[in-house]
C-alpha cells in the first residue's frame, strides 16, 4: 500500500536530485517557485555587501596612499606598496572559486570582511607604532611600519580572492536560465561597486584630511557591519555540495577552459578596460595630489599634475565613478535591445573620447596652482566632454559581465574555476597595469598616463572586434 502512494507521489525537485547519481548532481540548483524571492533577497544582500566590502577595502588603500605619497616621490612605487595585494589575490582566488564549489558561498562571504578587518587592524597598529614617517634609513621604525603595510595589503588581496569569485559565482548560479534577472543583476553589481568606491574615494580624501590615523576606525565599523549584514540575513542559493578538499582542479582543467578561444579572445578586452578604470580612479588621486614643488620641477607646464588638496583631487574619481554610474542605468534596458559587442564598441569610443578631453585638459594650464593662461569656458567644455565619455564607458562592464555569464555556462561543472580564472586574469591585468601606469606617469607625466590609456583601449578594441567578426557575442543561455 505504501508503495503505491509513493508511485502515486509527484517527482519534486528534491525527489528527482535524489534519484540522479552523485556525479550528475554535484551542481545541480535546488530551485522552486517558493524558493525564487529567497534568491532575489539573497542577490539583494549580496549587492549590498559587495557594496560595503569595496567601501572599506578602497578607503583603507586611499587613506594607505595619501600617506605614502607624502613620503615616496615615485608614482610607480607607491602603487606597488599600496596595490601588493595583488600577489595573494592572483595564488588564492582558484582556491576560493574551487571551495565555492564544495561548501558553499556563505562562509567565504562572511570571511572577506573578516580578512578586510584584520588589514585594516594591521595597519591601524603600524602607523600607531610608528606615528610619524620613519625616513629613508632602515630602522626597526621602518622594518615595523613596512612589515604591517605589506601585511595588511596580503590581507585585503586575499578578502579581495576570496570575495570576488564566490560572490560572482553566487549570481551566476541564482540567474541560471533567466537572462533579464542577470542582465539586472549584473548591472547593479558594477553599480552598487562604483557607488561604494564613489564613496570610499570622496570619503577616504576628506576623512584623511580632518581624521589622519582615526580614519581607520570608520573603515574597521564599516567590516563589522558588513559582517553582520552577511551572517544574519544572507541565505545561500542551496545546490548539492562536494566533498571539502582544500586544493586546486587538475591544471587540465584550467587548461581545458582556456583553449575555449571564446573565453581566451575576451579576457583580453576584460582586462583592458578594467585595468583602465582601476587607474582611473585610482592613480589619478595620487597624480593630481603630488607635492606643487616637486611636480614643476619634474613635469611643467601640465595642468593635472601635482598641486591639487586631497579633498579637490578626489572630486575627479568621484565624478568619473559618478558618470559610470548613471550611464549603467541608461545602459540597463539597452542590453536587451542591442548587441552585447554593440555596446561595448560605442563605450570604447567614449574612452577614447575622454582621453582625448583629458590630454586637451592637461595642456591648458602649466599647473593648478599657478595663475591659468587660458579661459575657464575650455575648462569646462573639457570636463563635459571628458564626463560624457565616461558616461559611454559605462556600458562596457554590465555587457562584459553579461558575456562573461553567458560564456561561464558553458563549463557550468567548473563555473566557480572558471570564474577564478577571470578573477586571477584581472587581478595580474590590474596589477601590472597600475604598475605600467604609475611608470607612464613618472616617465611623462599626466600625459605619459593619457598614452598608457590610449594603449588600454586599443588592446580592448583588438579583442572586441574579434568576438564581433566571430559572432561569439550571440551566445545565450536560454
Amino acid at each position: 500500500m505504501n508503495r503505491k502512494v509513493d508511485q502515486q507521489q509527484p517527482l519534486t525537485t528534491t525527489r528527482a536530485v535524489k534519484l540522479l547519481p552523485l556525479s550528475l548532481t554535484r551542481q545541480i540548483p535546488i530551485t522552486t517557485s517558493q524558493q525564487a524571492e529567497t534568491h532575489r533577497t539573497s542577490i539583494m544582500i549580496n549587492l549590498i555587501a559587495s557594496m560595503f566590502l569595496r567601501i572599506g577595502g578602497r578607503a583603507c588603500t586611499i587613506l594607505l596612499s595619501l600617506y605614502l605619497k607624502d613620503t615616496i616621490t615615485s608614482t610607480a612605487i607607491v602603487a606597488v606598496l599600496s596595490q601588493i595585494g595583488y600577489i595573494s589575490e592572483l595564488g588564492l582566488a582558484p582556491f576560493a572559486g574551487n571551495l565555492s564549489d564544495r561548501v558553499g558561498h556563505k562562509p567565504l562571504l562572511i570571511l572577506a570582511p573578516v580578512l578586510g578587518f584584520f588589514s585594516t587592524l594591521c595597519i591601524l597598529l603600524g602607523l600607531l607604532l610608528v606615528p610619524s614617517p620613519p625616513g629613508d634609513r632602515i630602522n626597526p621604525a621602518t622594518l615595523i611600519l613596512s612589515g604591517c603595510i605589506i601585511g595588511s595589503r596580503l590581507l585585503d588581496g586575499t578578502m579581495t580572492a576570496v570575495h570576488g569569485p564566490v560572490s560572482m559565482s553566487h549570481f551566476m548560479i541564482a540567474t541560471t536560465g533567466q537572462d533579464r534577472l542577470r542582465n539586472r543583476v549584473m548591472t547593479l553589481f558594477e553599480v552598487f561597486t562604483l557607488g561604494g568606491i564613489a564613496i570610499a574615494l570622496f570619503g577616504g580624501g576628506t576623512a584623511s584630511n580632518l581624521l589622519g590615523t582615526q580614519a581607520y576606525y570608520i573603515v574597521l565599523i564599516i567590516h563589522v557591519i558588513n559582517i553582520l549584514i552577511i551572517t544574519c540575513l544572507f541565505r545561500d542559493v542551496p545546490i548539492i555540495r562536494r566533498p571539502v578538499k582544500l586544493q586546486l582542479p587538475p591544471f587540465s582543467t584550467y587548461l581545458h577552459i582556456l583553449r575555449d578561444h571564446r573565453i581566451l579572445t575576451f579576457l583580453p578586452s576584460w582586462i583592458a578596460i578594467n585595468t583602465l578604470i582601476s587607474a582611473w580612479l585610482y592613480l589619478t588621486m595620487i597624480i593630481l595630489t603630488y607635492p606643487h614643488t616637486l611636480a614643476v620641477v619634474r613635469h611643467p607646464h601640465q595642468l593635472l599634475y601635482g598641486g591639487f588638496s586631497p579633498e579637490l583631487a578626489a572630486l575627479f574619481p568621484s565624478l568619473f565613478a559618478l558618470s559610470l554610474l548613471l550611464g549603467m542605468f541608461v545602459w540597463l534596458p539597452l542590453l536587451r535591445l542591442l548587441r552585447r559587442t554593440t555596446i561595448m564598441a560605442i563605450a570604447l569610443c567614449g574612452a577614447i573620447l575622454s582621453i582625448v578631453a583629458l590630454a586637451c585638459m592637461n595642456s591648458l594650464g602649466r599647473t593648478a596652482m599657478q595663475p591659468p593662461g587660458y579661459s575657464y569656458n575650455s575648462l569646462v567644455i573639457a570636463i563635459l566632454l571628458t564626463l560624457f565619455g565616461v558616461f559611454l564607458l559605462s556600458g562596457f562592464t554590465p555587457s562584459a559581465w553579461v558575456q562573461i555569464a553567458m560564456l561561464l555556462d558553458l563549463h557550468k561543472q567548473q563555473r566557480g574555476t572558471a570564474m577564478s580564472i577571470f578573477s586571477v586574469m584581472l587581478s595580474a591585468g590590474q596589477f601590472l597595469g597600475l604598475i605600467m601606469g604609475g611608470v607612464a606617469v613618472d616617465l611623462n607625466g599626466f600625459t605619459g598616463f593619457m598614452v598608457f590609456s590610449m594603449v588600454l583601449v586599443v588592446i580592448a578594441t583588438a579583442s572586441v572586434l574579434y568576438t564581433r567578426l566571430n559572432e561569439i557575442d550571440l551566445l545565450s543561455n536560454s
